[in-house]
């Protein structure tokens, strides 16, 4: 048995609102799928547990390649934590969410023209001491980087080199960024140069925002990539809310292919030559080709049942908040 893992970076899930007036919350997806069909096929060539943006990207290659799959869903709609909610009109995102263009595997699957993508400004704003300093792209916003030089988000030295790691990631390509050798971020940043005043000021709240880890323990590839994509591409989120990227995705695959409402409680390996899904409804999916497991890591022990550590432990903090695996017998 072979096991290959891909895991998606995300965004911090957590944001601050306030509201003049109470309403009463009661959110409806942004849009629905069909809902579970009554009659269910009983084999499938692949089944992929969670859609999620991993589990839409394994079936969109699937059916780029013409190979029979159904995706498992256990909510109401696709996404995982990229969602979309409608409450009193107004769109709201699941938590913290933004899309850099420059991702490379977002720009192979999907149509940024018909997302209708609304940018943000390339920087950030920093509350301290009592008001916000703003931290800008320089090359994007030479007049705002310029006056912010002399700001208390990180000396004058700090700022500069951001702009030569910038260069230093430039000169990398992604395979070079993902198999070099990895330390945890924060000690990348030090190793680097960066003071302690501007890790505290800006690269804790920014990238431990994103990475989930305001320790900065994630790997430096990560980071490393990260950082290439924010400087190649823009921030942006769809018009019609984050979910428009999972909905695109779902739309262009089979409509019988997604089950909605369908939550995987177990892969039972046994004595067949490959492994079946066990439904939480009783039913069992036997899979021809393999299972590919596309869920919150917590959730694998549960699915794996008697099996220790289906995840390897790593020294450093991975891409692995959301993981892919595919399980295939030889």
């Amino acid at each position: 048995m072979s096991i290959i893992t891909l895991s998606l970076p995300s965004t911090n899930p957590s944001f601050f609102s306030s509201s003049p007036k109470p309403f009463k919350f009661n959110p409806k997806s942004s849009s629905q799928l069909s809902p579970t069909p009554s009659s269910l096929s009983k084999t499938s060539g692949v089944i992929i547990i969670g859609a999620g943006l991993a589990g839409l990207a394994a079936a969109t290659h699937l059916n780029s390649q013409n190979i029979p799959f159904l995706l498992l869903e256990s909510s109401d709609a696709v996404g995982g934590r990229v969602r979309t909610d409608i409450v009193d009109g107004f769109r709201l995102d699941r938590g913290f969410q933004i899309f850099i263009t420059a991702y490379p595997e977002a720009q192979k699957l999907l149509n940024y023209q018909s997302l209708n993508l609304q940018k943000f400004y390339s920087g950030a704003k920093i509350f301290y001491d009592g008001k916000f300093h703003t931290v800008a792209d320089p090359l994007r916003h030479f007049l705002d980087s310029a006056k912010s030089l002399t700001n208390p988000i990180g000396s004058i030295f700090d700022k500069l080199l951001i702009g030569t790691t910038r260069i230093g990631v430039l000169t990398k390509s992604d395979e070079q960024i993902l198999t070099s050798e990895e330390v945890p971020t924060i000690d990348l940043l030090k190793k680097l140069g960066f003071s302690d005043s501007i890790i505290t000021r800006f690269f804790r709240p920014f990238f431990g925002g994103i990475f989930f880890d305001p320790e900065l323990q994630t790997t430096s590839r990560l980071f490393d990539f990260i950082f290439k994509c924010l400087a190649l591409g823009e921030n942006t989120l769809p018009v019609n809310g984050i979910s428009a990227i999972p909905e695109q995705l779902a739309a262009r695959l089979p409509s019988d292919s997604i089950l909605l409402n369908t939550k995987a409680v177990s892969i039972d390996f046994g004595g067949s030559e490959s492994p079946r899904v066990r439904l939480h409804n009783g039913d069992v999916l036997d899979s021809e080709l393999g299972v590919i497991v596309a869920v919150e890591e917590p959730t694998l022990p549960k699915l794996l049942p008697g099996r220790k550590n289906p995840v390897p432990k790593k020294p450093l903090r991975r891409m692995a908040r959301q993981t892919r695996h595919w399980f295939r017998y030889h």
